[in-house]
């Protein structure tokens, strides 16, 4: 990271144009040096010592010429000159000494082999000054000696000389070769530094281009973010360290109708308020906006402009600090939120409208459902009741067709009322424990007829030894395999329907998968129309087969609920062939062993129990009157509410069936009274009727203290079904007696001994885990622990424990109408009486 910050920088023309003036510079100061070398060295070549040194050395063989010539003139001249002779002489001696001792000769002589020559010229000279300093006779009789003698130095001499000569043409070499050397250097320098001046010019000339260029792009994005904020829709407010404002753009001028004609500068806190809860405007001043912006930008939603001409709407700031020179100052965009505002109430406006019209929607849908399934109920029943009065064949026949049209149109309404739930997303699932075969039994006894009716053969193959029991909603469940049965059946005549489940391998999740099949011999499914079957509203027919009866609501709603249910469904077809449906849906098995299923119970196994009946329409009344004579009941009706609350209140009842839609009192209404009050059914169990089920309605009824909720209209079956579960009402149990071996012993008769062992077991559990978590139950709002006991109670009462069923049950009533009190006292009784109920319990089943 550093090295490419350096490279970054290394990489910048201000970095480059410094790097070259810098070189330019050294490669000045470095000329500069090298022509002060050179002018030294010409001034040095002016009065040159060095070159007096070199002639000295060549006119030593000159010198030595002229005292050749004196000797030679002496010969001749009768009267020699000899005092000149020995003036020549000492210029001669001299010079050699001179050579000889001098420094600078030296310097010169030494390393060339001149010390020989100097040598001998040196003796022979010492000899020669004996002679001359003779006198004159002595020197004219000497004078052949001496010119043999000046003779003997002309080679030393010449060497000495040639020397000189070689040591000066050197010298003049080097000095020539270091003075070349210095102008070469001069030039590079001053050709660098040429280049690098050309370069630093060419550099500023882009530099010169390039603040052009920013200074355009400058005028272009100053122009652009004028232009901005003068066509900005919010106002821009420029404003000082005090609140008052510096600058604006045209909207806030109009927006604020701020002064454009010089006037003095005004405060934001003449036209900006905040709302304060309770609806009181605080002016809003500069140091506020200044402490607020202190940490960053800043957005106010709560903002009232009042306008200096007197107009006033709500707005929002959004603001943030910046420093203008040396000042710090605010920069504020105000928006006007009137039409936000106006759009908000619009949208609030509309989603109530569309809120109300789901809720009317919705009441009209409880509305419709309980008028049309009201007379369903009439009809539905009376026809089941006229089969049991001993009708001719044909009128069998005729009632039947009647029977499956009503059944038809029920089925018709249910699937509208369950896709007006799976649009608003309010289709839920019941989850529970049921008996899978049980169901597929049911099933396939019920579309029996209907295979029947156009010649089909319907099968049922399930796995050796059954699927058993499982968890899940066996209503969803039962609504999705009879939507695909009844569809096998419309789309087949003459044919064969198979209806196959089995346990597959559990999905990715670990669920346990169940899977069906629905296959048909019938008519098949075209290509073109599977990828649309499972739409909402599609009826697919062939062109050689009538006009599919239905919605086309089955298959759209089974889809529904398969995906509500974590499954999957899809099919399979081959016009002309048939089809195959299937579905997979996680259904776990229940944790024990299931017993193996029995035959439903007749009606003379259900003892005679007495019925309340509270409905305000009277053919629902006769019906389910008659059908709850016919099996051998006591049956007491009830209009409305009120009657049925006084006659609750006033005789105790096996069973209370609850109407929901009632005049004067309905039966959420009704069920609540009876629940709070002491009357003799306060305990009894309340089966709420209701033509429009949804979970929403479901929880309401619940917590009205209903104990079940079922759908008009009544089947014979279904009623029978909630008969079986109840127990007549006996006498008040003896509190001395703890457990009525009288009814362990009628279960003995009934049930196998699994059954009963599985149903103590159950039981003791229960028990166990309440009396475990007693401490945590007594937490517990007062219904859900009212709602806890009501259950436990009816697992004890299912195994004869009176005693400790009289306790929950006077437990529970406590807590209904708010007597803490008692209920607290009770439950301190129940660990104690538990004990004492399983070991008589235990007892018995020893005993046995």
């Amino acid at each position: 990271m550093a090295a490419a910050k350096v490279l970054k920088s290394i990489s910048s023309r201000r970095v480059q144009l410094m790097a070259l003036s810098l070189l330019a510079a050294l490669c000045l100061v470095a000329a500069s040096v090298l022509i002060t070398a050179v002018f030294d060295k010409l001034g040095k070549y002016g009065s040159a010592t060095q070159d007096g040194v070199y002639w000295t050395m060549s006119q030593l063989e000159v010198d030595q010429l002229k005292l050749m010539v004196g000797l030679e003139r002496m010969k001749t001249d009768n009267t020699p000159d000899l005092d000149a002779l020995r003036q020549r002489f000492d210029v001669f001696y001299s010079r050699v000494k001179t050579l000889e001792n001098g420094a600078l000769y030296r310097s010169i002589l030494d390393g060339n082999n001149a010390e020989a020559e100097l040598g001998v010229i040196s003796g022979i000279l010492d000899q020669m000054v004996e002679i001359i300093d003779s006198d004159d006779a002595a020197l004219l009789a000497a004078r052949g000696q001496m010119a043999t003698m000046v003779t003997d130095l002309t080679d030393p001499i010449r060497a000495i000389a040639l020397l000189g000569i070689k040591a000066g043409a050197a010298r003049a070499d080097k000095e020539r070769n270091a003075l070349t050397s210095q102008i070469v250097t001069l030039t590079v320098l001053a050709l660098l530094m040429v280049s690098a001046l050309f370069l630093a010019l060419l550099l500023v000339w882009r530099l010169y281009k390039d603040s052009r260029k920013r200074a355009e792009e400058s005028r272009n994005t100053t122009n652009r973010l004028t232009t901005i904020l003068n066509t900005s829709q919010d106002g821009i407010l420029v404003l000082g360290p005090s609140g008052d404002v510096r600058d604006t753009n045209g909207v806030a001028n109009s927006m604020f109708a701020l002064p454009c004609d010089g006037s003095p500068s005004v405060r934001i806190c003449k036209f900006l308020f905040r709302s304060d809860p309770d609806g009181t405007l605080t002016p809003l001043d500069g140091a506020t906006l200044m402490t607020a912006c202190a940490h960053g930008a800043k957005r106010l939603d709560d903002i009232v402009v009042q306008s200096l001409d007197g107009r006033k709407f709500p707005a929002e700031i959004s603001a943030d600090v910046a420093l203008h020179g040396d000042i710090s100052v605010c920069i504020c965009f105000v928006r006007d939120l009137s039409d936000r505002r106006a759009a908000e109430a619009e949208i609030l406006s509309a989603r109530d409208r569309a809120l109300s019209g789901e809720r009317a929607k919705a009441r009209f849908l409880g509305m419709i459902s309980h008028e049309m399934r009201t007379p369903l109920h009439g009809i539905l029943g009376a026809l089941e009741l006229m089969q049991d009065t001993g009708l001719t064949s044909e009128q069998d026949r005729y009632a039947r067709v009647m029977k499956s049209s009503g059944q038809m149109l029920l089925t018709q309404i249910s699937d509208a009322l369950d896709m007006s739930q799976a649009e608003a997303g309010k289709m839920v699932l019941r989850p529970g424990q049921f008996d899978l075969d049980l169901m597929l039994r049911d099933l396939f006894e019920n579309q029996q007829p209907m295979a029947d009716a156009r010649n089909n053969r319907l099968r049922l193959l399930s796995p050796e030894g059954g699927i058993g029991r499982v968890e899940g909603d066996r209503d969803r469940v039962y609504q999705v395999l009879l939507n695909l049965v009844s569809n096998a059946i419309k789309f087949t005549e003459n044919g064969e329907i198979t209806i196959e489940a089995a346990r597959t391998r559990a999905s990715p999740d670990g669920n346990a998968i169940v899977e069906f099949q629905i296959s048909d011999t019938g008519i098949g499914i075209s290509a073109e129309h599977m990828p649309t079957i499972f739409e909402d509203f599609v009826r697919v027919s062939s062109a050689d087969s009538d006009q599919p009866e239905g919605t086309g609501l089955g298959l759209g709603i089974a889809r529904h609920l398969v995906t509500l249910m974590g499954g999957v469904i899809g099919a399979e077809s081959v016009p002309t062939e048939g089809s195959l449906f299937w579905v997979r849906i996680p259904l776990p098995a229940e944790g024990a062993a299931a017993p193996a299923p029995r035959p439903k119970t007749p009606p003379a196994d259900i003892a005679p129990l007495n019925v309340l009946v509270v409905e305000d329409n009277a053919n629902n009344r006769l019906v389910i009157e008659v059908m709850l004579k016919n099996d051998g009941h006591s049956v007491t009706l009830a209009r409305d509410g009120v009657e049925g609350v006084a006659l609750a209140n006033a005789t105790r009842f096996d069973l209370i069936l609850m109407d929901i839609n009632m005049p004067r009192m309905d039966g959420i209404a009704a069920t609540r009274t009876i629940r709070d009050g002491n009357g003799a059914s306060a305990a009894t169990r309340i089966v709420a009727l209701t033509a429009h089920f949804s979970s929403d309605k479901a929880l309401e009824l619940r917590a009205a203290g209903m104990d079940d909720v079922e759908t008009k209209p009544l089947r014979r079956a279904t009623l029978r079904d909630l008969l079986a579960g109840i127990s007549p009402a006996a006498p008040a149990p003896n509190p001395l007696v703890c457990v009525d071996t009288s009814l362990l012993a009628e279960l003995g008769g009934t049930l196998p001994a699994a059954s009963i062992q599985g149903l103590l077991d159950r039981f003791q559990t229960e028990g166990e885990q309440i009396v475990a978590d007693l401490d945590h139950l007594r937490s517990l709002p007062p219904e859900k622990l009212a709602d806890r006991l009501h259950g436990f109670a009816g697992s004890a009462a299912t195994t004869g424990a009176v005693a400790l069923h009289a306790l929950l049950v006077e437990a529970e009533n406590a807590l209904r109408r708010g007597d803490g009190q008692t209920a607290e006292r009770l439950l301190g009784e129940l660990p104690s009486l538990w004990t004492d109920t399983m070991a008589k319990l235990s007892a018995h089943h020893r005993a046995a």
